[in-house]
C-alpha cells in the first residue's frame, strides 16, 4: 500500500528542488548457501552507480553497513506500484548477462522465497546520499530466467511481496537439512535418511539372522 517518505527524504528533496540530486537504486538479495548441514547467509548487494559503495547509517538493519556493489550487474528494475487494494505486488530486476557469478548463485545456492529488498536513494553532489534511502520494496525472490536467444543478454528476476505467502503451500521435508534450518543443532532427523528403505520385521525374527 502507498507509503509516506521520511521526513529527512523529503527535506532534501525541498532543500534543492531535487536540481541537484541524483537519484539512485539498491537491491539487497538474500541468498542462502549450505555449509556442511547449516544454512549460511551470502547476501548479494548492488546498486546501480559505479564502484562499491558503503552508506552512512539508514536505521535500517537490512541496508546500515553492508558494502553495495557497483559493478554493472544491475541494469534496471521494473515499475513498483503499490495500491490500497489485497493483492500480491512484483517487480522484476534486470541483470546483465554478463553477470556469471550471479548466475552461478542463483543456479547453485538457495534464493527461491528468500528475502529482498529495494531502496530509493538520493546522492549529492559530491556522491553521498543526501538522506537515509527509502525502502520501496519489501518481498522474497520468486523465479529467474536465463537469455535463450544470441539477441538477448539480460537475466530477470522476479521478486514478489508477502502478500503472495498465504498462497504458497507450506511444504516442509521431515530431512536432517530442514530441520537444521528450523532448528539449528537438533539431531532429532539426523537418521531419517538411513531408515526411509529400511525393512523391519514387526512380531517375527529377522530371517537373514
Amino acid at each position: 500500500m502507498p507509503r509516506e517518505l521520511d521526513s529527512a527524504f523529503l527535506a532534501a528533496l525541498e532543500s534543492t528542488g531535487g536540481a541537484a540530486l541524483r537519484p539512485v537504486l539498491f537491491v539487497r538479495l538474500n541468498i542462502e548457501s549450505l555449509s556442511g548441514d547449516s544454512l549460511v547467509a551470502d547476501p548479494i548487494l548492488l546498486w546501480n552507480g559505479y564502484g562499491d559503495f558503503t552508506p552512512a547509517t539508514a536505521s535500517d538493519a537490512a541496508f546500515d553497513g553492508e558494502t553495495f556493489l557497483g559493478n554493472g550487474w544491475l541494469q534496471s528494475i521494473g515499475e513498483i506500484e503499490e495500491t490500497l487494494a489485497v493483492e500480491v505486488s512484483e517487480v522484476s530486476l534486470a541483470f546483465t548477462g554478463l553477470a556469471d557469478d550471479l548466475v552461478t548463485a542463483l543456479m547453485t545456492k538457495r534464493y527461491k522465497n528468500r528475502p529482498a529488498y529495494v531502496w530509493l536513494g538520493l546522492l549529492n553532489d559530491v556522491g553521498e546520499l543526501a538522506a537515509p534511502p527509502a525502502r520501496i520494496f519489501t518481498g522474497r525472490m520468486d523465479t529467474f530466467s536465463l537469455p535463450d536467444s544470441p539477441s538477448e543478454s539480460s537475466i530477470e528476476l522476479t521478486l514478489v511481496g508477502h502478500l503472495v505467502d498465504p498462497q504458497r503451500p507450506k511444504a516442509v521435508r521431515y530431512t536432517h537439512t530442514e530441520q537444521q534450518r528450523l532448528f539449528p543443532g537438533d539431531l532429532g532427523l539426523i537418521y531419517v535418511t538411513n531408515v526411509q528403505d529400511k525393512e523391519e520385521f514387526w512380531g517375527k525374527a529377522d530371517p537373514e539372522v
